[in-house]
C-alpha cells in the first residue's frame, strides 16, 4: 500500500489552478492625446508537477496618439511579449512525418507517471532545454490628411525576436556538462549521469519603412 499511495502533491495534481489575467485601458487625456494599453499573463499547468515552470506567457501592447493639428496625426506604439515553453519547441520537425529528430527531441515536460524525465528534470538523452522567446516591436506612424478625399501615411518600425534554449537559470554547474561522465542504461536509453550538452540561441532584427498614399475617387 505504501508503494502505490502518492504524496499530497502528486495525489492532488488535478486540483492545481491555471491562472490567466488580462486587462485593457484606453481613453483620452485631452483633446490632442489619447492612448490604449493592453496586457495579458498566463501561467499554464502541466499534467504532472515538475521542477520547470510549464509554459508561462505574457504580452503588453499599446499606443499613444497625438493630434498635432486637425490634419496632422502622430501615433507611437509597440509590443513586448514572450513565453517559456517546456513543451515541444517551435521547429519544423515536430512530427515523425517531417523528420526522425521529432522522435528524439521529446518535450521537457512530465506527461506520464513513468516518464524518464522526472528523474532528470533539467535534461535527459535526446531532450532539449526549455525554449524562451522574447518579441519586441516599436513603431511610429505619421498621417497627413490633405483633404476630404486624400491622405498619406509614413511608418517606421523595428522588430526583434530572441530565442534561447540553454541553461539560462544556471541550474547545473559546468562540471556536469562533461560527456566523459555520461552513463547510459542498456534498457530504455535512460541517462543515469550527464545532461543535454546542446544549447541553441539566436536573435533577429527587422527594420521596416513604409509609405502609403490614398485618394478616394467619387
Amino acid at each position: 500500500r505504501q508503494q502505490i499511495t502518492p504524496n499530497d502533491t502528486l495525489g492532488n495534481y488535478a486540483d492545481r489552478p491555471e491562472y490567466e489575467l488580462e486587462g485593457t485601458l484606453f481613453g483620452g487625456l485631452n483633446e490632442q492625446l489619447s492612448f490604449l494599453a493592453s496586457a495579458r499573463y498566463k501561467h499554464g499547468v502541466g499534467i504532472f508537477p515538475q521542477a520547470i515552470p510549464y509554459n508561462p506567457e505574457f504580452n503588453f501592447q499599446g499606443y499613444l496618439n497625438y493630434n498635432i493639428s486637425k490634419s496632422l496625426k502622430l501615433r507611437i506604439g509597440g509590443f513586448f511579449g514572450g513565453w517559456e515553453s517546456s513543451d515541444y519547441r517551435s521547429a519544423n520537425m515536430n512530427t515523425l512525418e517531417s523528420a526522425q529528430q521529432a522522435l528524439w527531441s521529446a518535450p521537457m515536460r512530465i506527461d506520464e507517471q513513468y516518464a524518464r524525465a522526472k528523474y532528470n528534470p533539467y535534461g535527459a538523452i535526446y531532450r532539449h532545454w526549455p525554449e524562451q522567446r522574447r518579441w519586441t516591436q516599436v513603431y511610429g506612424r505619421f498621417t497627413h490628411i490633405l483633404n476630404a478625399n486624400a491622405f498619406y501615411e509614413f511608418t517606421l518600425s523595428y522588430l526583434r525576436d530572441k530565442m534561447d534554449r540553454s541553461d539560462r537559470n544556471n541550474m547545473l554547474p559546468d562540471t556536469l556538462f562533461s560527456t566523459r561522465d555520461d552513463e547510459l542504461m542498456m534498457i530504455d536509453r535512460f541517462l543515469q549521469q550527464g545532461y543535454n550538452q546542446t544549447w541553441d540561441k539566436n536573435s533577429s532584427k527587422v527594420y521596416a519603412m513604409q509609405g502609403d498614399y490614398t485618394n478616394q475617387v467619387t
